[in-house]
Order: structure tokens, then sequence, then C-alpha cells
């Protein structure tokens, strides 16, 4: 049967000090951001719960050769090493995104982890996010899930009572019953992350390509997660989301 759905329950308490076993990683992929990238790595280096960080900086081609200029050790190094777990970066050519993301989970062994997190380079993460996840996790044991961005920036502009549910589903996902979540805000159990790497390409942005995939995986729980630990950032350089900056 395809997966099932559901919302996340009211959670009993737990935390890192009383469950310690679930190993998570956050991964991301970052294209020509350094910046944002730093106060990424940063925000998952001061996490409650300790996450190890794999990242994929990627070029276009015929950039690659230029070390100089696009590898970014001496901006990143004083804060790989912080409070939380080991950082691993990489460098390589730009692919599609799905192809991206799976180049920074072949970085590491998959079966080192329990939990992983998609990470968005540009968004904000608040410090309790790990251990929040992982507390939902252990509770109503999904294999992918997501929450809504409560609060959203936009330029500079801060609207902290502004939720935004999701960047929007089409028929084929609402014909599926995929509930609507941010995409940054993505997390997998190991079930999941395994039926992405065995997964055919495609040319839609992974978030789209992944959500249809995992729906019509047999025996996988999609829940949507009652977090308000995300916000979402519009800042102009969005993939999706660039024409919705507020002048």
């Amino acid at each position: 049967m395809p997966g099932r759905f559901g919302l996340g329950k009211v959670r009993t308490w737990f935390s890192r000090r009383t469950n310690p076993g679930v190993r998570a990683l956050a991964f991301t992929c970052s294209r020509h951001r350094p910046v944002m990238l730093r106060h990424c790595i940063m925000q998952f280096q001061r996490q409650s719960y300790p996450i190890d960080h794999a990242i994929y900086v990627n070029s276009p081609e015929d950039e690659l050769p230029d070390r100089t200029s696009l590898h970014y050790e001496a901006l990143l190094d004083d804060v790989r090493k912080g409070e939380s777990g080991k950082v691993r970066i990489a460098y390589g050519k730009s692919k599609t995104p799905h192809e991206n993301n799976i180049a920074v989970l072949r970085m590491m062994d998959i079966d080192d982890y329990d939990l992983f997190f998609k990470i968005d380079d540009d968004d904000i993460y608040l410090r309790s996010y790990v251990e929040d996840v992982v507390d939902d996790f252990l509770v109503n044991r999904w294999d992918y899930s997501g929450t809504c961005s409560h609060g959203l920036l936009n330029g500079h502009r801060w609207s902290p009572q502004k939720i935004q549910r999701d960047l929007g589903l089409a028929q084929e996902d609402l014909d599926l019953r995929i509930p609507g979540f941010m995409p940054p805000s993505a997390a997998f159990s190991r079930k999941a992350i395994r039926a992405i790497l065995q997964a055919p390409g495609s040319d839609l942005i992974e978030d789209i390509h992944w959500r249809r995939l995992l729906a019509r995986t047999p025996d996988l729980i999609i829940a949507l997660r009652d977090d308000r630990n995300f916000v979402y950032n519009i800042h102009g350089g969005n993939m999706s989301t660039a024409s919705w900056l507020q002048p």
C-alpha cells in the first residue's frame, strides 16, 4: 500500500539526555552564497541536540578551476568546530537539484545515522530545531515530515505572526494526499533516504520529486509536525520564491 499520512500528535517529553541514541545528520547544498552558508553552519553548530553536517558546495563546471574564489575554507574553518557535531564540506560540479542532494548524501555513510535533515543555507532554524524534530520522531515514528514557517522574513521586513504553510501543491500532490509543509523543514528516516538514493533522477525540483516518490513508497509514514522553530527567508535569490521579495 502507498505511504500513510498523519498529523504530528501532542508529544510527551523527550530530550537528548534521556534519548541520546538518535543519530542526526544535516545535509546542505550551496552555490555561490558563502555568507549564507557561514550563517547556516553556525546555526547548526549551536543546536541543543548534536548533529553532524554534510555540505556540498557546487559551481558550474566552467568555474570549477577557480579554486581561489570558489573554495571557502578560510571563511568557514573557524565556525566548523562548535558545540554540535562534525562538519564535512566537499566541492564539485553543479548538477540537477536532485543530483546535488544525492552527492551530499553520498559523502556520508547513511548507516551511521537514524534521522536526516534537509537544510537550506538561507533560512532560519532556531536553536531547538533538531531537538524538537528528534522528539517528534520518537513519538510519532514517521519517515518523512515537515512543518510550517511560523513567522516570515521578507527582505528586511519581519512578520512574526505570519504563517507560511507551504510553497504550493499541484493537483498530483493533492491526489497523493501529501500534506503541505515548507520544503526546507523536511526530515527523513533512514528508510526514506534509502528510497531517495535508489530512485531514478529527475529534472523536477528535488522537493517535488521526493515528496511524490515517498508518497508512493509502500508502508512509509508522512506527517506534518507541529513545530514553531523554523522561519522562511525571502531574499530575492530564492529558487522558487524570488518574485515574492517586497521592494
